[in-house]
């Protein structure tokens, strides 16, 4: 019985989902630490990072499921919502808000603070309403691209205090691979969305238009990576380029997925 609980709770955490995004985020931190950090300094962001990633990742997962329990069954998704009553649900989400919003307040620096409780706020209210972002045009893809890679990433670089260059360089890349994923999700999901009446920046501007856009962060994503020889030294730059090509490529990939997708736009929006 047991087994069968823990089982139901790693299903609606979508473990599988946000796992990718923190490999991402390591990649960034472990970049940043050979290149310009004391490995030793940095064990104990490090450490802090890999524990505070799972529980605000998971729950974000888990209160879009909450709020989205309706539509998500309408159109057949994350059925293992469905697996927990309304209060459970609620209540297993509380248990994950807890050392969400507190493990930032261990801290006494008003910048580690306030990046913590931005990331939160913004992964209650993407899907919580009365803000609802993901139903408030750019705001949606804009703020889940934030929370998910670039801003737990600030939250490193400032207990690390990392060259700022590179930590900026590395936010930009990270920001450019969210927006990227968010506009390709949004894409994928334009009928299902469509069908449940989740009123996303993709519906409001339509498909051909979300698809040129996704287009074109693709490609600046690509061009901005074979930039970093011209920020940083060549031998450094090169380097960078590739660790970033390399861990980029899943994105790439999901996105180039996304633009195979093809909607007859008279049954939407034009």
């Amino acid at each position: 019985m047991k087994i069968r609980t823990i089982k139901k709770c790693a299903k609606i955490m979508r473990i599988w989902e946000w796992w990718d995004k923190m490999q991402i985020i390591f990649a960034a931190v472990i970049i940043m630490a050979l290149s310009d950090l004391n490995l030793s300094e940095s064990l104990i962001p490090l450490i802090f990072l890999g524990v505070y990633l799972p529980f605000i990742s998971s729950y974000g997962y888990v209160i879009n499921s909450y709020y989205d329990r309706v539509p998500d069954t309408l159109v057949g998704k994350h059925s293992e919502a469905q697996c927990f009553t309304r209060r459970q649900h609620f209540m297993f989400l509380c248990v994950l808000a807890i050392p969400a919003i507190v493990l930032p307040m261990v801290y006494d620096d008003a910048s580690i603070r306030l990046t913590g409780i931005t990331i939160f706020l913004l992964a209650t209210f993407y899907s919580a309403p009365p803000l609802r972002l993901k139903e408030k045009g750019i705001l949606g893809p804009i703020s889940a691209a934030l929370v998910q890679r670039p801003l737990p990433f600030l939250l490193f670089a400032l207990l690390a205090r990392p060259e700022p260059t590179l930590a900026l360089f590395l936010f930009g890349w990270l920001t450019l691979v969210g927006l990227s994923i968010m506009f390709a999700h949004q894409v994928l999901d334009y009928e299902n969305d469509r069908k449940t009446n989740v009123n996303t920046w993709a519906l409001e501007v339509g498909f051909p238009a979300a698809r040129k856009t996704t287009i074109a962060t693709l490609l600046f994503l690509v061009i901005y990576m074979f930039c970093a020889p011209l920020v940083f030294t060549p031998l450094k730059g090169v380097a960078l380029s590739m660790v970033m090509i390399i861990f980029s490529g899943n994105v790439i990939a999901y996105t180039l997925h996304a633009l195979k997708k093809e909607y007859n736009v008279e049954d939407g929006p034009e």
